[in-house]
């Protein structure tokens, strides 16, 4: 296939994607809740999720708020995409090596590689390249079941029964101070954030990296629904039903009473409380609105 592709041609209608609106108005009816209103933003998304361009700039992007953040740069890594192979219909990117965050054996099994080594790619580090001997013979002799891409596992240590040796504590960390900064510091926000676009590697110093994949469904959030939206959780856990109706009706939701079946997840106590004045903080008339205090400069718990 010719990267140079053009969709132009080739674009999908957004009557091929029927499905989400009657979904849609079936949700409308039933919770009182307008979400008809988002049919035209949903196709778009859908719509914007074919296009390879666009998955790129939202790659690049995120690369460069990660990087220009001091708080997560050398924690989370954003895959480098390759533009000279990439067009609206095919993006290449660098091949990852790690471990899923849904993998909590080998995230958290002993690490078997050696003393201040990180695992394979760790940090952008350059990845070992196949033999071109062995992939000119798997290719002449046609074995389908051999793989191209060389062992690199050695960190599980001569048995295979190592891992990452990580908290997984810390790995939760980075997942929610990322999360945190694209929702209260950048308002720029990934929509896919799933445990398979989500890989984990070890750092030279032992710690984790966080490495985000699937750039193609990004969302902007503007400064007023942001601390809309701060606010919001903060009045779920503290019981604040006036606040939350007055927010969700802002949103034209007319049925609060929804959001109570969130509440009552939650056994409120004066540990759930405290836990989340650690977290949200009101001063003055802005809210501290990061889950993780440290990625906020103007927080006064830091």
């Amino acid at each position: 296939m010719d990267p140079n592709d053009s969709l132009e041609n080739d674009s999908l209608d957004a009557d091929e994607f029927p499905l989400h609106r009657v979904v849609a108005r079936i949700y409308t009816y039933w919770f009182d809740i307008p979400l008809y209103s988002l049919v035209p933003f949903i196709t778009e998304r859908l719509l914007l999720e074919t296009d390879f361009v666009n998955e790129a700039n939202n790659a690049e992007r995120m690369a460069q708020l990660v990087n220009g953040e001091p708080r997560l740069r050398g924690r989370v890594y954003v895959p480098k995409v390759y533009r000279e192979l990439s067009s609206k219909r095919v993006m290449t990117a660098e091949w990852i090596e790690g471990v899923r965050l849904w993998d909590k054996e080998h995230l958290t099994k002993p690490w078997k590689g050696r003393w201040r080594q990180g695992s394979p790619g760790c940090g952008g580090a350059p990845l070992d390249p196949p033999r071109q001997e062995e992939v000119a013979e798997i290719v002449r002799s046609n074995l389908p079941n051999e793989k191209l891409k060389p062992n690199r596992d050695w960190w599980k240590g001569q048995d295979g029964d190592g891992g990452l040796g990580l908290s997984l504590k810390a790995v939760m960390t980075e997942m929610i101070d990322l999360f945190s900064a694209q929702m209260f510091l950048w308002g720029y926000v990934h929509c896919d954030p799933h445990p398979g676009n989500i890989f984990i590697r070890r750092l030279p110093s032992g710690k984790p990296e966080l490495v985000l994949i699937d750039h193609g469904l990004y969302v902007h959030m503007k400064p007023e629904f942001r601390h809309q939206y701060s606010l919001f959780w903060k009045s779920l856990m503290t019981f604040d039903n006036k606040t939350i109706g007055e927010i969700v009706q802002s949103w034209g939701v007319n049925n609060a009473d929804i959001f109570a079946s969130v509440r009552r997840l939650l056994q409120y106590s004066s540990h759930v409380k405290h836990l989340f004045r650690d977290h949200m903080v009101i001063f003055g008339n802005e809210i501290c609105d990061c889950a993780t205090p440290s990625l906020h400069s103007n927080c006064p718990i830091t």
